[in-house]
């Protein structure tokens, strides 16, 4: 869908520019690529937020779907061993989802 290729250029160009604020644009930008299918080059982002985790200006909501998208992307290259640990993390940090996901996929 083209809407979802400019969302995408939309992020990046919101990435580059936003300074302390680009935990909440990688998260945006890593869930766009999965709309378009480009799941393995989102992990990326995911991977940014969670190594940046102790920053002072990250709330815990963004670190807990970072975990669980990037579990998601883990699950979908057949990681589940991965998949598990980032879901089992995000439902840690409350991210209610994850818990259902741990239900279905990890036991």
């Amino acid at each position: 869908n083209n809407d979802n290729f400019g969302a995408i250029d939309d992020f990046r160009k919101l990435h580059k520019s936003s300074g302390d604020s680009t935990y909440s644009s990688c998260l945006l930008l890593g869930k766009a690529l999965i709309l378009t299918k480009q799941v393995n080059s989102s992990k990326r982002y995911f991977n940014f937020i969670i190594s940046h985790n102790a920053d002072d200006d990250m709330d815990s909501e963004t670190l807990a779907e970072a975990y669980y998208s990037r579990g998601w992307v883990n699950y979908t290259n057949k990681n589940k061993s991965l998949a598990c640990q980032d879901w089992s993390k995000a439902s840690e940090l409350g991210f209610e989802k994850a818990f259902n996901f741990i239900k279905q996929y990890c036991n």
